[in-house]
């Protein structure tokens, strides 16, 4: 199944985890691997700011989304 455009919300209260575990929990269908290159390729932002590491912590409140058509970010 391919991943879609998307936007999540953490429920409020919910436990800090790793951004990865985080889209794994929303989004089973899809590998450890999938999601990795999902973050890693810039297509993933948390509260409006792109993310390139899977390790990012994430907690309650916090709003994830995937935008499958965001460009690679550019290295500074």
């Amino acid at each position: 199944m391919p991943i879609a455009d998307a936007s999540h919300r953490v429920p409020d209260g919910a436990p800090p985890r790793r951004l990865d575990k985080a889209l794994r929990e929303l989004l089973p269908a899809a590998s450890w691997n999938e999601l990795r290159r999902l973050v890693q390729s810039g297509k993933v932002s948390l509260n409006g700011h792109v993310v390139t590491e899977a390790a990012t912590p994430v907690g309650g409140g916090d709003r994830i989304e995937i935008r499958m058509a965001a460009q690679r970010p550019r290295e500074a």
